[in-house]
Parts: C-alpha cells; structure tokens; sequence
C-alpha cells in the first residue's frame, strides 16, 4: 500500500490513503509504535529507509 504523511507536530501526522486522510498520534516506546487512528490503537515497528516508512504489525 501507498500512503502520504504530512507532519503536523512531532507526535501528530495526517494519513492519506484511498483518497481519505486520517489523523494520527504516535506514541513511541523502546523499538514500538502506537499508532492512535480514527478511535483505533494500533501497535507496530517501523523501519525507515531513506524515503520509505514500512510498518510492521502482529
């Protein structure tokens, strides 16, 4: 999937995707993501390469 992430503040992104956006907060702890979207909490690793943000969950 393709998403583009604009930064609103350090903790705080909008998502688009499908052509909906969606706000999100990011909660971090050690090597763990808390992604808090739309109501949801969502638990996962990031990896970032150069441009590429993936996202990997349980």
């Amino acid at each position: 999937y393709q998403f583009q992430i604009e930064r609103i503040s350090n903790s705080n992104l909008l998502v688009t995707y499908d052509n909906k956006t969606y706000p999100v907060e990011i909660r971090s702890s050690t090597d763990e993501v808390v992604l808090l979207i739309d109501g949801h909490q969502f638990r996962c690793r990031v990896h970032i390469d150069g441009d590429t943000c993936t996202f990997y969950s349980n």
